[in-house]
């Protein structure tokens, strides 16, 4: 099916024009009305201009009014998160991020600065506050239709079609004609291989937008994968014999037998992605890393979403030299699930042995965000800052290993080592 069929949201729409907004009118309250009058002595001429650099796509000044805006009138929200935003399509997530959570401590029960703020988790590579941030915002608001179109991507992207799904029928709920979330529904029903509801729902695409060529071309691919056909639904039974025959091979460690017995499996069903995977993983421990390479490849690009074929095609890709394809296959798996403990561990331990240390740091301190204890992984950190010359927080590392496994040999020398 198209990759076309559900393109991923980039951005949410920015706050606008802020220079006629103020708090509500029914808000009567001693500290708006103070906020309201401070904020038109000093704000409001900044935010006239911040409107009219925005009006002309000129980002950084417009960013540049709403920081003295921010700061004539340090609370107000919609300031805050106008200039958040700006941050964003700038690309500063770390400053557009606390402009949100500045924004969230004013305004707790407001569902979309925390979504604003799960995305720019999302961007920097936090997917445990990723996470956390986007449940709070739809713990606020069940029914905010950037938060659920955000969680409905996230989970698509992850493989979890069914939860996709859901959330993309509660979007649809308040908005039947959103053309985007129908076109995203019906990949996710196509990929659970229910091509009739898919059918439907592209379908109903056309009814809203007759023209709509990713409906027609998806369309196009169900019809011809439900076509009739003559041949065997059924397993081939040769092909069952091979892979059980492999299986033997393999459980007594005669590996060459098992990979000659997958290699005559997959001639037998070329279109296997798992077989095509066993296959490379039995000759990858063989060292034969060109034909694991060439099984991966083939695997991956029969399932581009695939994250295990494209952790494994970058894995074999280093071991034959083709560096371009290591760095597209473990970007791809990282931009499916930017928590997959497999692809920072391989990322990081790449950058370490390619001296690039605070990239390879990046990655371990991602990995410790879920295996805060993983020793392996903090001495492999504790090098970096060593290597970094940071004393200190190399030493810290090491002393850190110490408390968890206070046995272990290699982090006390390495303490000595750092601390000399």
């Amino acid at each position: 099916m198209s990759h076309r069929l559900s393109p991923t949201i980039e951005v949410l729409p920015p706050v606008r024009s802020l220079a006629g907004k103020r708090a509500g009118a029914d808000d009567d309250s001693a500290d708006a009305a103070r906020g309201r009058a401070q904020l038109t002595r000093l704000g409001h001429g900044l935010l006239e201009r911040a409107d009219a650099y925005f009006d002309q796509a000129n980002y950084p000044v417009a960013r540049d009014f709403l920081r003295l805006a921010s700061q004539s009138d340090p609370d107000n929200a919609e300031v805050l998160i106008t200039l958040g935003s700006v941050q964003f399509q700038l690309g500063e997530f770390a400053p557009a991020g606390r402009s949100y959570i500045r924004a969230g401590e004013l305004q707790p029960e407001d569902a979309s600065v925390f979504t604003r703020l799960a995305l720019v988790h999302s961007r920097l590579g936090h997917a445990v506050e990723f996470l956390e941030m986007l449940t709070h915002a739809l713990s606020l608001d069940p029914s905010n239709i950037d938060a659920l179109r955000l969680a409905a991507n996230y989970s698509r992207d992850q493989g979890h079609y069914a939860q996709a799904a859901r959330l993309l029928a509660r979007m649809l709920e308040q908005y039947p004609s959103d053309i985007e979330a129908l076109l995203s529904l019906a990949k996710c029903f196509y990929q659970t291989a229910d091509f009739a509801t898919a059918q439907t729902v592209l379908e109903r695409v056309l009814e809203f937008e007759p023209g709509n060529t990713v409906a027609r071309e998806n369309l196009a691919v169900i019809s011809r994968k439900t076509a009739p056909t003559h041949e065997s639904c059924a397993p081939d039974p040769a092909r069952l014999d091979l892979v059980s025959a492999a299986d033997e091979a393999f459980g007594r460690g005669d590996l060459a037998t098992a990979r000659d017995h997958l290699r005559r499996a997959v001639e037998a069903s070329p279109r296997s992605v798992d077989l095509l995977l066993t296959l490379g993983n039995v000759e990858f421990q063989l060292n034969e890393f060109s034909a694991a390479y060439d099984a991966f490849n083939i695997a991956a690009g029969m399932q581009p979403d695939n994250v295990n074929a494209l952790i494994r095609l970058a894995a074999a890709a280093l071991r034959v030299q083709r560096r371009e394809v290591f760095d597209a296959a473990l970007v791809r798996a990282l931009d499916l699930e930017p928590a997959n403990l497999a692809a920072l561990t391989l990322l990081g331990n790449t950058r370490y042995q390619q001296g690039r240390y605070i990239e390879a740091a990046k990655a371990y301190f991602l990995i410790l965000h879920q295996t805060r204890n993983d020793v392996g992984i903090l001495l492999a950190l504790g090098n970096c800052f060593h290597l970094l010359k940071d004393r200190d927080s190399a030493c810290l590392t090491f002393e850190e290993v110490l408390r968890i496994d206070p046995g272990n040999a290699t982090a006390a020398e390495n303490l000595k080592v750092a601390a000399a």
